[in-house]
Formats: C-alpha cells, structure tokens, sequence
C-alpha cells in the first residue's frame, strides 16, 4: 500500500500499480477470471482489452492533468475519467495476480502464467504499452513473484519475454528505454499514464507558481503543457478492431483478491521452503 500511495502521487516505483480509487473485492467465482484464454485465443484477448483500454483513455480530458487534481480532494469531479482510468489499470493487475494465485494445480498455474505473459507481449505489439504494464505489475506483485516452482516450469521463450518486457519499462534511467520505444511507435497507440503523473508532479512540486518578482511562472506552465500537449497526442488515431460484447461483460464481471488474501492464498500453492538447518 506503501509503494501504491507512492505512485499514486506520481513517483514511480518498480511495477507497483497506481493506488485503486475504491478498493478491491473479494472474488466469489474464480472460474470469471480463470478461463479467458479457454474462450478467447491470446492475441484476441489483446485485442480485445486494447479496444476497452483506448475508449477508456480516449475519455481523458487535458484538464484532469493539471495541478495533480487526481490526489485531491476534488479529484471525483476534477479527474473523473482519469480516476476511471486508474481503477481499470487495477482491476487488470489484480485480474492477473487473482487468476494465478487462484490456480492450485501447478501445471495449469504455468500455462496460465505463460498466456498472461503472451498476453503482455501481444498488447506491447499492438503499442498499447499501459495493457502491457497491466499485466507486469500483476505478474511483479509479491503474491505472483514468489511462486518458484511456476517460474521453474515456463518454457526459455516465456522466461525470455518476461525479461524484456522488464527490460522495457525499467525505470532506470528515467525509464529511457520504454520512452524511446513509445516515441518510436506508430499510431494508435495507448501509454503509461503512470509514467506522465510522474513527470507532472516533478514539474508541479519542483517549481513554484511564480518567479522571485512574483511573475507567472511561465516555464513551469510551459511544461506542463508540454507533458499533456504529448498524452493528448496519443488519442488522435482509433484502433479498427471489432469489439465483442462478450467479453466487454467478462471485463466488466472481473473481481479480484485484495493483496492479502492474494498472497495467503500464494502461501497456500506453494508454501515457504523450510530454511535450511545451520548445523
């Protein structure tokens, strides 16, 4: 929760997703989140979540980016749709962790991890890179991360897919290696939001609001405008897809497991290794 806060304010740590506007449930039928990949090949399911996504994002407005509205007390008003947009980067999160956590069979629990890891591929390749990071900080949460014996099972190519996929929005750097990427793809395309909130709190807690002469600070206005001039640029282009209805419910029907009872239930798949005796 620590780290969420965090980034909720606009620093970025690791793959710790932005904090949930309302908080998380607890599933009651595991099978809604289970079974995706047997109803729907991968690359639809990328498809399908990027056409989600995009509508989503492209309901942002540039006033729900200015003076860090979306931590305020205002921010149900202010930044309504950016707040929308932070509870579906979640909910995506806590889909993957929930789904994985939720598999006790360790075969299955490795074919699920291998398509989530397949999934955030095929959402890198479609340049909907706030998809991709979905799907990383579920696979990064510590319920998730620990499970050994999951990560033993998967095939070279999966292990190394998960290794660029944390190569490309590492954070070293100032993240430089997702944004030259994200600057070199084509439209359409769908950012990490979390990233510019970043950006924009520097600006806005590294800069006061006038000069020494009590002037308009400008070039902190300047910016500013500059960083949501940029997000607003990505909304220009549609992608063609076409949506099926069917899995607009499945998104709308997922509940997850908060973190608690994630990692409770992480324990329970694959218990703690005893510590080896010091004698």
């Amino acid at each position: 929760a620590q780290h969420g806060d965090a980034l909720r304010k606009g620093r970025l740590i690791n793959y710790i997703p932005l904090t949930p506007a309302t908080p998380a449930t607890i599933i009651h039928n595991p099978e809604l989140n289970m079974n995706v990949f047997e109803r729907w090949d991968v690359s639809e399911v990328a498809q399908q979540f990027t056409l989600f996504e995009f509508k989503l994002f492209q309901h942002v407005g540039p006033n729900e980016f200015f003076n860090q509205c979306w931590v305020k007390k205002t921010k149900e008003t202010s930044s309504p749709n950016l707040l929308r947009w932070i509870d579906h980067f979640n909910l995506v999160s806590g889909w993957v962790k929930s789904s994985i956590v939720q598999c006790p069979n360790l075969k299955q629990r490795i074919a699920l991890m291998k398509n989530m890891i397949a999934l955030a591929d095929h959402l890198v390749r479609l340049n909907n890179f706030s998809g991709a990071m979905e799907v990383l900080a579920g696979l990064s949460n510590s319920a998730v991360s620990r499970l050994k014996h999951t990560h033993e099972g998967l095939s070279n190519s999966s292990r190394t897919s998960l290794e660029e996929l944390n190569t490309l929005f590492s954070t070293q750097g100032s993240s430089r290696v997702y944004r030259e990427r994200l600057s070199k793809a084509p439209l359409p395309r769908i950012p990490y939001v979390g990233l510019y909130l970043t950006d924009l709190t520097f600006i806005d807690e590294g800069n006061s609001d006038k000069t020494e002469g009590e002037l308009l600070n400008v070039e902190k206005y300047r910016l500013t405008c500059r960083v949501i001039s940029e997000i607003m640029s990505h909304q220009r282009v549609n992608y063609n897809f076409s949506p099926k209805e069917e899995f607009v419910q499945f998104i709308h029907n997922i509940q997850v497991l908060d973190d608690s009872a994630g990692y409770k239930l992480s324990l329970e798949i694959e218990p703690r290794e005893p510590k080896p005796s010091s004698s």
